[in-house]
């Protein structure tokens, strides 16, 4: 059985993270690590305590995260004991790479630190200056700070981990709506990137996914190496085509499942076999039916597509019903009549609305997971091309500034 459906697509994706989202991140990592990780060196304990928000910005495609400290530096008990305290801002760059097949990774250091309070000596004295102090307290800090916003930031920016995630989640969604055995493979080619920016508290990242989308009823895995550039713009409007290809076998089960206990004049219609062909230029097509009545039926047309108008018209129309019993005959010409009522309603098929009612109904255009939020849209999608092969009906979507929207934070 043979169903293949093949999108030439490129998809723009648009994506605010939170500045307060990532923020807060980054707070409770900070939090937890100077919790649970005091510092000593030299028989000096070093304490660092989050005086206020991380602030967050961009540098070029780098995130710079400011986080404001209090530190609170001792030693000895008693008559010996010294304190020192004061403010200072760390300054920490996550640094992401990107090579050409899409491949990331993040790297995260502390560059440098700069006092708003210079540390006050409470009481005693040190041997070691305190900024030396603070200095050796920042180093033992910077692996599990650097590890820990690492943790918690590569995977928002991870998008080749991002795009394989949520193309599994839509295949699987789009499967769902589809045909009981057929399959949904969705293979990323390319990748654009601009370069980030912020506006309005987000971090925005604008991205271009051209893909290869296969319906199939052969669970079939094609391997592309993604490839990945930079790029000054991604234009928000697109236009795209949609190539497909569905086997009579594959069409005449879907037909055989959809009309099972529908009715057709008030009856219920069952349909034992049913059997495409094409034959003198005309789509045929055989059926064995038990309800209403038993017969064999046989429909022949040549549709006809109207691209300018999205209607598709039925030509050199026949309808031939041959009863199986004596006793349907009776019947057969109502039957008859019923049956080419229900075509000339059927027929001329605005195609095109049908598409966008399907879409509508089936594809999600809204979702929600945690703190990420999305929603889907597009200008419209119409059928461009159509026709009736010897085993296989064929032909083209076109489509029109599909865009993903989605809010982290």
């Amino acid at each position: 059985m043979y169903f293949s459906l093949i999108f030439d697509i490129m998809i723009v994706i648009d994506t605010k993270i939170s500045q307060h989202f990532l923020s807060q991140l980054v707070n409770k990592q900070l939090d937890t690590i100077f919790a649970e990780n005091p510092s000593v060196a030299n028989k000096v304990s070093i304490v660092l305590q989050r005086e206020g928000d991380v602030a967050i910005a961009l540098y070029e495609n780098d995130i710079i995260l400011k986080a404001p400290l209090k530190i609170h530096v001792s030693k000895g008990e008693g008559l010996f004991t010294a304190e020192a305290h004061g403010k200072l801002i760390i300054d920490i760059a996550v640094e992401l790479n990107i090579d050409d097949q899409l491949r990331s990774s993040t790297k995260t250091t502390i560059r440098s630190h700069e006092w708003v309070d210079k540390p006050i000596l409470d009481i005693g004295a040190f041997e070691i200056s305190i900024e030396k102090l603070t200095d050796l307290g920042l180093r033992f800090y910077e692996p599990s700070i650097t590890g820990a916003i690492d943790s918690k930031l590569k995977p928002l920016l991870n998008f080749n981990q991002i795009i394989d995630d949520n193309l599994v989640k839509a295949q699987q969604m789009t499967k769902n709506n589809l045909p009981k055995g057929i399959n949904v493979n969705v293979i990323p080619k390319g990748f654009l990137l601009e370069n980030f920016n912020t506006d309005a508290g987000n971090i925005n990242i604008k991205a271009g996914l051209d893909p290869i989308v296969q319906i199939t009823s052969e669970p079939e895995k094609t391997k592309i190496k993604k490839t990945f550039r930079w790029v000054e713009t991604i234009d928000q409007n697109s236009l795209g085509f949609i190539h497909f290809e569905i086997d009579y076998r594959t069409l005449e089960q879907i037909i055989k499942d959809g009309v099972k206990n529908q009715d057709f004049g008030g009856k219920k219609v069952e349909v034992t076999s049913i059997n495409f062909t094409v034959a003198d230029g005309r789509l045929v097509v055989n059926a064995d039916i038990t309800k209403p009545i038993g017969a064999h039926v046989v429909i022949k047309a040549e549709p006809l597509f109207n691209e300018h108008e999205g209607v598709i018209y039925l030509s050199k129309f026949d309808l031939d019903i041959k009863p199986s019993s004596f006793i349907y005959k009776i019947g057969a010409p109502l039957f008859t009549g019923l049956v080419e009522n229900q075509i000339e309603e059927f027929f001329p098929l605005n195609i095109n609305t049908v598409i966008s009612n399907s879409l509508k109904e089936y594809l999600p255009s809204e979702w929600k997971e945690g703190p990420i939020s999305g929603n889907l849209t597009y200008k419209s999608v119409k059928l461009s091309e159509l026709g009736f092969e010897s085993d296989r009906v064929t032909g083209m979507l076109s489509y029109e500034n599909l865009n993903v929207f989605i809010n982290v934070g």
